[in-house]
């Protein structure tokens, strides 16, 4: 389950919810709200217990996801009958839980990688990073893989994730088996290159007497919120691990101008130079980033 949960309620009765999709706020404070457009984790545990099969496993990829854990992961009402064949098959069952994050913290959905972090992990072990006999989904492989590998994703967009894992019962089993004809359908998302923002300068003035790095920024900031076909991340910060730094002097001949442009990621270095006109500053805007993104994703 990926979307939007949050942890309601106050006191005793404070619980995770997972919001429906028609909630339009996060705020469940009125109980009425809460029952119209939350689904509680005793409720979800509840629906959970019905299921007769043996091995389960759920993935909540929501803020607060780690809320839900004492409920879904509680001991079940069995006989003693039931207790002595669950004993027997110990070895081939169980209930597994991989949370976004703990109750009280956010689960990362970064633009750079086109979907949530905890699903980028999971998509991205089943490729291959792993697989056991580079074939088989082992169910705490995979989660562990998740749980490892998230907080590295948001580091690298200055975000703090740490998924949680429960497996309250029983040891780990399959959930799939991939051939390597299947690995290149899984849909994982291409990385895409983050900028900082820019700055320019005037070689003679020693200032960015046109302001273009405020017209670079502008045009960046509105490619990297277009919900589809964004290829570039814009990052409104001067410094980030593992983004890249764009910064450029220009030189004015009557109404032509001359743009040199040096872009930086740690040691690597990339530059260009354009040309535009007086009379088209947001043209020479569109000039830069598209040089600039010819570059970075060649």
């Amino acid at each position: 389950m990926a979307g939007h949960g949050v942890m309601a309620g106050s006191g005793d009765e404070s619980e995770y919810y997972y919001l429906t999709p028609e909630a339009r706020s996060i705020d469940l404070s009125d109980p009425v709200i809460r029952r119209q457009y939350g689904i509680a984790s005793s409720e979800l545990t509840e629906w959970i217990k019905k299921i007769p099969a043996l091995k389960q496993v759920m993935v909540l990829d929501t803020c607060a996801a780690g809320g839900a854990a004492a409920k879904l992961v509680e001991k079940r009402s069995l006989s003693s009958d039931q207790i002595r064949s669950l004993e027997r098959l110990k070895d081939r069952t169980g209930f597994h839980v991989l949370m976004g994050a703990a109750a009280d913290k956010q689960s990362l959905e970064a633009s750079r990688y086109g979907q949530g972090l905890l699903t980028y992990a999971l998509l991205q072990g089943m490729k291959g990073a792993a697989l056991r006999d580079d074939q088989f989904v082992d169910v705490q492989k995979l989660f562990q893989h998740a749980a490892d590998e998230v907080p590295r994703l948001a580091g690298s967009v200055g975000g703090i994730q740490r998924p949680l894992i429960a497996s309250p019962l029983g040891a780990s089993f399959d959930i799939g088996q991939l051939t390597s004809s299947d690995k290149p359908l899984i849909p994982l998302a291409t990385v895409k290159p983050m900028i900082l923002k820019s700055a320019f300068q005037d070689t003679d003035e020693l200032d960015d007497t046109i302001f273009l790095g405020k017209l670079v920024n502008s045009r960046l900031r509105e490619q990297s919120m277009r919900l589809r076909g964004a290829q570039l991340v814009y990052v409104d910060t001067d410094e980030l691990p593992g983004a890249w730094s764009m910064n450029g002097r220009y030189q004015r001949e009557g109404d032509n101008i001359k743009v040199k442009v040096v872009m930086r990621a740690g040691t690597v270095k990339r530059d260009f130079s354009v040309q535009g006109t007086a009379n088209d500053l947001p043209g020479l805007a569109v000039m830069i980033l598209d040089r600039a993104q010819e570059l970075l994703l060649e």
